[in-house]
């Protein structure tokens, strides 16, 4: 005898279905389905009244929704029931069963092994869903039952949990999702198995990405980055390292701290310094490791982005060929901070970017023209001004490109990234 759990909102049509899939089950004893409603704005009640031959429930569940909260109260609602089954399916509302004998298909595990206190079935799409939702669940759900028994594989949009194996633990009240995940994880680590069925099947419209919406898809990555030693994956940063990263000097420094910096990096890395043919050099610069690009006089007055296309060709002369660069030039403002190697490589291994400009935040009134129109940071509402706070570049404090960018000039605006810097005064 089981005992079901529905977590619904706003999917009275749905719950049509499903109740109706429950009610042509065969071999199967329901004894109590709960209806938990976290806010429907639809007449969930109504579908209810539909199957009067069903035992059914309802309660409002009215806090905010993280799943294991909802899924715990619904379960501890079922076991406040006179003679509780002996186990819970969980369904979701926008899921139905595709034939009678899934729920005894979903059940035989548990009934039959006792190394086995869960298990989840096959979700399979609708012709409706959308092709994202068809081609994952497909690929997620296989036509071939298996027993888990080393890594934490749930899903409770379909499952059946015993009584039992819920008082020793019960799903994770703080993940905003992957919770049954997270608990079969736990539930191995007891000792125990977790049987996949591939002939209890559910209609699912819905596929597991939920059309990839961007607030789930940000709270997921913040499950996995916590719980890491659960999906048993290791989150790796790209492997940049400031070996990595080749310092390009323009002109040679006239401001004393950049003049130190580019002879600091020379004790430990190749640095490149382009100049004009009549620029001289200061004699304590001559190392090994510094290569002097002359530039021809046709580059001379052009901006960097006008010289990619030469500095790639001379970089590649000597078989340099590291993946990111970083500018050094004579508009270095001495007020904010040099971006050296390191801070570069920080950056870098945040998102791996294809152009980061060191910058610093102003709410100095700003005005731009665009199409003979003129366009202000400042807005004025009830005569309080707000300023929208800018970022203004110091691109000589060291400007980081990829070597992408030199390929492809027009890269240098696409998506950029910011190194923000602190003023020293």
């Amino acid at each position: 005898m089981v005992d079901i759990l529905i977590r619904i909102r706003n999917e009275a049509e749905w719950l049509v279905l499903l109740l109706n899939s429950i009610q042509s089950q065969v071999d199967i004893d329901v004894n109590t389905i709960c209806v938990l409603d976290n806010g429907s704005e639809d007449d969930v009640r109504s579908v209810i009244n539909f199957f009067p031959d069903l035992n059914v429930s309802y309660h409002s569940y009215s806090r905010d929704y993280v799943p294991g909260q909802m899924l715990n109260y619904g379960i501890e609602l079922l076991l406040e029931k006179e003679n509780p089954g002996s186990c819970v399916v969980i369904v979701s509302a926008h899921c139905y069963m595709k034939n009678n004998i899934s729920l005894r298909k979903l059940i035989d595990p548990i009934e039959k092994s006792s190394g086995i206190r869960a298990s989840f079935g096959r979700q399979v799409p609708m012709n409706i869903s959308d092709p994202q939702a068809i081609r994952d669940l497909t690929l997620m759900y296989p036509n071939e039952s298996r027993v888990i028994s080393e890594v934490g594989i749930f899903n409770n949009a379909f499952s059946a949990i015993s009584y039992e194996a819920l008082s020793q633990h019960k799903f994770h009240e703080g993940a905003s999702n992957l919770e049954d995940v997270i608990w079969a994880a736990e539930e191995i680590n007891l000792g125990y198995k977790i049987s996949y069925q591939a002939d209890a099947e559910v209609i699912h419209y819905h596929g597991p990405h939920h059309s990839n919406n961007n607030r789930r898809l940000h709270d997921t990555g913040k499950v996995i980055k916590a719980f890491e030693n659960i999906f048993h994956t290791q989150l790796h940063e790209p492997y940049i390292y400031s070996e990595m990263i080749v310092p390009l000097f323009f002109g040679v420094p006239r401001d004393k701290a950049l003049f130190q910096h580019l002879y600091s990096l020379l004790n430990h890395t190749k640095c490149y310094l382009i100049i004009n043919e009549n620029e001289s050099i200061d004699k304590s610069l001559l190392q090994d490791n510094l290569v002097v690009i002359k530039q021809p006089k046709e580059y001379q007055n052009k901006a960097l982005y006008g010289m990619f296309d030469f500095l790639d060709a001379e970089l590649i002369k000597y078989n340099e060929f590291s993946p990111y660069l970083i500018s050094y030039d004579n508009s270095f403002n001495s007020t904010y901070p040099i971006v050296d190697l390191e801070r570069a490589c920080t950056a870098i291994r945040e998102d791996f970017g294809l152009v980061y400009w060191p910058v610093y935040s102003s709410t100095d009134i700003v005005f731009s023209l665009i199409n003979n129109e003129v366009f202000s940071n400042l807005n004025l509402t009830d005569m309080v001004d707000n300023k929208l706070s800018n970022y203004v570049v110091v691109r000589g404090n060291g400007f980081v490109i990829s070597r992408k960018v030199f390929k492809k000039a027009s890269l240098i605006h696409k998506s950029p990234k910011f190194i923000e810097l602190d003023y020293e005064g």
